[in-house]
Formats: structure tokens, C-alpha cells, sequence
């Protein structure tokens, strides 16, 4: 998701998720570059990785 997006980073921790990793300029926004960041869940206290990407669509 979108390092600049902190409601959508705030709505996916309220559900347990932790951030893991970033990439940067990994999120292109109109011809402008930002961050992703990745997020993991643990389940039942196993690590599952979940890529959470916020997808939007450019017209």
C-alpha cells in the first residue's frame, strides 16, 4: 500500500497486520513515485506473509 496512505496502514494494524518491508518508489501515483509498504498477519502464531497492495485505477 501506499507509504503515505496512513488511514488504510492504520485500518490494516487495528486488524493485527505489521509492517515488514518497503519499496521504494514502488507506487506510482500519476507519474509520481511513492513508497509501498508490505505488510504480514501472524495466524494462530504462525508468520503467514500477505502482500496488501491498495490497487487504484488510472484512467
Amino acid at each position: 500500500m501506499n507509504a503515505e496512505n496512513s488511514a488504510t496502514i492504520r485500518f490494516y494494524q487495528r486488524y493485527g497486520f505489521e509492517p515488514v518491508g518497503r519499496i521504494p518508489r514502488g507506487f506510482l501515483d500519476n507519474g509520481v513515485g511513492s513508497d509501498e509498504i508490505l505488510m504480514m498477519l501472524s495466524l494462530e502464531g504462525d508468520l503467514v506473509s500477505v502482500n496488501v497492495i491498495e490497487r487504484r485505477h488510472f484512467g
